[in-house]
């Protein structure tokens, strides 16, 4: 490939090394309508005008950059894979292409034969010749200087440049499969270049296309609306709407009687209770579970840590740490420990049978104890409030969660109550109070 780059012309070149690496494929199908494609395809047009203009590859390449750089280097996706469409493009784009039908089209877009340049090639030697210009004007240019023999050179390129504008336009003339349709100016006058017209002795007898009539589409019926059809209209789009955007399910906390997280003590003068409180004894009361053998230092590194996170609890580290030894000294845990699966902070989601829409509570079970008679619902509770008070504050929501962790296990729950932190004590089955 290195070698073509020396030895053939840009776009050959360019052409020549995208076939065999097969880069405009992998280009076409992956990117969508053959995006990459296209723009490669662009490069390779901008290196091949660069190529006729004379420029090097080196030249060519920082043409492309300079495209780059204005933003000039978009192109048209390939559409790759798509049928039965309109492809626009010059004489040089044609090259190795076919389709059904081609048009030759704006009879006056061409351009006239001139000579800037002429390379004379002897052996192993080149020689150019070239006549030096200024611009005058938009369309004119004022000669300079060029070179001894200038009008011989001249017409010597002339005629390699009609032979190559007369070579593009046989590569156009067999490009169609089935029809060829040359445009033509009827007008006699010297208005433009008129590229076809070497084809014209030949279409003397070729029948003109014919246009069809163009087609009118049928107008659309456009319905009379009244202000009732936009109500009613408006009416059953806002009904559909609010039925789209209706919940199909909420979700609800098992609070029993309007009390929220049972970590929210209420506080008694003169003691060391409230909601950092609760939160603390809670997290002490977690980690015992999980490790009932445990000691007083694991109980303090506990705390410790506990209060990293939670800095509103840092007055009650102590404290929390002897209501701790407290509660492990006394018979409720020696119960915790006999059980054959302790449960700590269970979370828990039930969904009410027959409720609609549907009904999902959720709630955290501070304590679940598997015994040999069956299932215990145990609620810490951290207020200052006595036995009695607590359940008959959080009575309904304990008997809520055994209902529940019946429902989930299918199993039958023995005792559903609360632990008084405060009292070191256990209230009766809440479920009695029913």
């Amino acid at each position: 490939m290195y070698r073509w780059t020396r030895t053939l012309p840009v776009g050959a070149a360019v052409e020549r090394i995208l076939e065999r690496t097969g880069l405009i494929a992998m280009a076409s199908a992956e990117s969508a309508g053959g995006g990459e494609a296209g723009k490669v395809l662009f490069a390779v047009d901008c290196l091949r005008a660069a190529n006729e203009s004379g420029a090097s590859f080196a030249a060519a390449v920082e043409e492309l950059e300079t495209l780059l750089g204005a933003g000039e280097a978009d192109a048209p996706a390939l559409e790759s894979g798509r049928q039965n469409v309109v492809r626009l493009m010059n004489l040089h784009k044609s090259k190795g292409l076919e389709a059904k039908v081609v048009f030759l089209a704006d009879p006056l877009a061409g351009v006239k034969p001139r000579a800037d340049l002429h390379i004379v090639r002897e052996g192993n030697r080149a020689t150019g010749y070239f006549q030096v210009t200024r611009s005058k004007g938009e369309f004119a240019s004022e000669i300079l200087a060029e070179p001894e023999g200038w009008a011989a050179h001249e017409s010597t390129e002339l005629a390699y440049v009609s032979a190559e504008e007369l070579r593009l336009l046989y590569v156009a003339c067999t490009r169609p499969m089935e029809m060829l349709v040359v445009s033509r100016w009827d007008k006699a006058d010297n208005y433009g270049v008129r590229p076809w017209e070497t084809l014209a002795p030949f279409l003397t007898a070729a029948p003109a296309l014919r246009i069809p009539e163009p087609t009118i589409p049928v107008p659309a019926i456009v319905p009379t609306i009244t202000n009732a059809d936009r109500l009613a209209a408006t009416g059953s789009r806002e009904a559909l709407i609010a039925t789209i955007l209706a919940p199909m399910s909420v979700v609800e906390a098992v609070t029993g009687s309007g009390v929220g997280s049972t970590h929210h003590a209420s506080v008694t003068p003169g003691e060391p209770y409230g909601p950092a409180w609760g939160r603390i004894i809670h997290a002490l009361l977690e980690r015992a579970v999980s490790d009932p053998s445990c000691k007083r230092e694991d109980l303090e590194q506990w705390a410790m840590f506990h209060v990293m996170a939670d800095s509103a609890a840092k007055p009650f580290e102590a404290e929390s740490v002897e209501a701790m030894v407290r509660v492990m000294a006394s018979p409720f845990w020696a119960h915790v420990c006999e059980a054959r699966v302790r449960l700590a902070e269970v979370p828990i989601m039930v969904e009410i049978p027959d409720s609609y829409p549907r009904r999902l509570e959720t709630g955290v079970l501070d304590l679940v104890l598997q015994c040999d008679a069956g299932w215990e619902i145990i609620d810490y509770k951290t207020d200052g409030a006595d036995l009695e008070q607590l359940a008959a504050q959080y009575g309904q929501q304990v008997r809520s969660y055994a209902a529940h962790w019946e429902l989930i296990t299918g199993e039958r729950v023995v005792y559903a109550g609360i632990y008084s932190v405060r009292e070191n004590a256990m209230t009766a089955d809440t479920r009695a109070r029913r």
